[in-house]
């Protein structure tokens, strides 16, 4: 629980008077000779299911469903660039229906198919494929073409192949493990079903054997209109939330904690209640509004337990400023990326506005820039740019009213220096209510799996009434396999006035 044709007019017209009148009609379905063998087929290795036969033969997650618009059909490939699907309905048209990219990967398309049989291929950056979520494969006699996708339309639904389970009812089992919560057992049960527009529903519950104490999350959200267009929705909460989310994931610091006793997280405990707003602008823009109202507690350390290490301890968990957090927040996202995980191309671009109240005031700019170049088959080049200015912040202390940074709760400063940020720069070594950083990546394809990479940080946090800024430089190399899993990176301070020795360290995820 830690916690979206170039048409021609004239050329339309002239080719519409120049037809018959039946070539204008909607294309209709015709039968599909799949082969006269009863039963599975093996071709090449791989079971073909003649499109008759309907027991057993069930799609993947994402084989062609029925919804209220026609037949949806869907493609997961986060390195395609155009994709577009052809088929016996547009009469193997590369341009006719195309699919439209979500940040995740996922396109997807509607076509309005009538009862019968009808053969496709998804077109992939010019490549004609078959469905890999469809195993119906067979022979459109229609074309002549063989080895195409298949599917039979029912009246209200795909007959073959048998839909997956659209109607999307998830259950997850987590665990993890760090100093303060030790083991966190959690589960979660989601339904959602946004094509139809139902509501997303999710309720989820954990206990933490350090605190001896059960943590919730129930939260509902509503597409309304499409199916990506605008969502509201509503959550009620008690989590252990953490401000270094960013730095490193659940299952990585699970695992250094675990094994060598190294938590890279700080934690409090989150109670409230929140509301968002988000708008989609196509399939790149996100623009979102996010209100909460939420009770912040400071948690101890409660283990210093790990499988290696002997006896050393973990860090202390910091104290935070206790109190009532009530925010308005404005959030706005450019994402181009090609992939979420292992990007090689595109831009992510995010910036958020917060005004916060209650027993904190304070306002707060964010902003982040990403941007992922390809250079050749073997080079590729990644960026980021970020900076963030808080001000305006006053609250209450044991002697009178604070401004200025020591107004700002500790959990909401900016801190920079190790994992996540700069790599030679000991671990929130810098903080401040101002922070800029920099990190630019070089990785070269030495062999299929293997990549080396010379990076560089730069970056420095600082408190605007006492200083200014003085950036810190950090470089070094790296070794990795192709997509980030795997990583040693060797980094050494490199301004002046800064000495240090070279920092090891490893990563089983891309840094940003």
């Amino acid at each position: 629980m830690r916690a979206l044709v170039r048409s021609s007019l004239l050329l339309a017209v002239t080719t519409a008077t120049a037809l018959p009148a039946w070539a204008l009609r909607a294309p209709k379905p015709t039968p599909i000779d799949v082969g006269a063998v009863a039963g599975p087929v093996d071709v090449h290795g791989e079971t073909r299911f003649p499109v008759w036969e309907r027991e057993g033969v069930r799609g993947g997650r994402f084989a062609p469903v029925m919804i209220s618009d026609g037949v949806l059909f869907r493609y997961r490939g986060e390195d395609a660039e155009r994709v577009t699907v052809v088929g016996s309905f547009n009469d193997w048209d590369d341009g006719a229906n195309p699919l439209r990219r979500r940040k995740d990967g996922l396109w997807s398309t509607t076509v309005d198919l009538e009862p019968g049989d009808w053969s496709y291929l998804f077109s992939v950056d010019g490549g004609w494929i078959r469905d890999p979520d469809n195993p119906v494969v067979g022979r459109d006699e229609s074309s002549d073409r063989i080895d195409v996708s298949l599917i039979r339309v029912g009246e209200n639904d795909i007959a073959v192949p048998r839909p997956y389970g659209f109607h999307e009812g998830t259950f997850d089992f987590s665990a993890s493990y760090e100093r303060v919560n030790q083991v966190t057992l959690e589960a979660m049960l989601r339904y959602e079903n946004r094509i139809e527009l139902h509501p997303e529903l999710s309720i989820g519950g954990g206990w933490s054997f350090g605190q001896e104490r059960w943590l919730y999350y129930v939260g509902v959200a509503q597409p309304l209109f499409a199916e990506r267009l605008i969502d509201v929705g509503v959550a009620a909460y008690r989590i252990t939330a953490s401000p270094d989310e960013h730095r490193i994931g659940d299952f990585e610091n699970t695992l250094f904690a675990l094994l060598f006793r190294e938590d890279w997280r700080d934690y409090h405990e989150a109670e409230g209640v929140s509301a968002h707003a988000k708008w989609y602008l196509g399939s790149s823009v996100e623009l979102g509004v996010r209100w909460k109202s939420e009770q912040h507690r400071s948690l101890s350390k409660t283990t210093d337990w790990g499988l290696f290490g002997g006896n050393k301890t973990m860090r202390v968990n910091p104290a935070v400023d206790e109190g009532e957090l009530q925010s308005l927040a404005l959030v706005a996202e450019f994402d181009t990326r090609n992939s979420l995980r292992n990007p090689t191309r595109g831009f992510l671009m995010r910036a958020e506005y917060e005004s916060a109240g209650g027993d904190f005031e304070f306002r707060r700019g964010i902003a982040d820039l990403r941007r992922y170049v390809k250079l050749s088959r073997a080079h590729f080049f990644d960026l980021r740019l970020a900076g963030g200015i808080t001000q305006e912040a006053h609250r209450a202390g044991a002697d009178g009213e604070l401004s200025g940074f020591d107004a700002i709760p500790v959990q909401e400063r900016f801190y920079l220096g190790g994992v996540g940020t700069m790599r030679a720069t000991q671990f929130k070594s810098l903080t401040g209510d101002r922070m800029v950083l920099g990190n630019a990546e070089l990785r070269v394809q030495v062999f299929d799996d293997f990549q080396a990479v010379v990076f560089t940080d730069v970056g420095d946090a600082w408190i605007d009434d006492d200083a200014k800024l003085d950036l810190k430089v950090d470089a070094g190399v790296g070794f990795q396999d192709s997509d980030g899993s795997l990583r040693v990176n060797f980094a050494k301070k490199m301004d002046r006035g800064r000495q240090g020795d070279v920092f090891v360290s490893a990563r089983i995820q891309r840094m940003f």
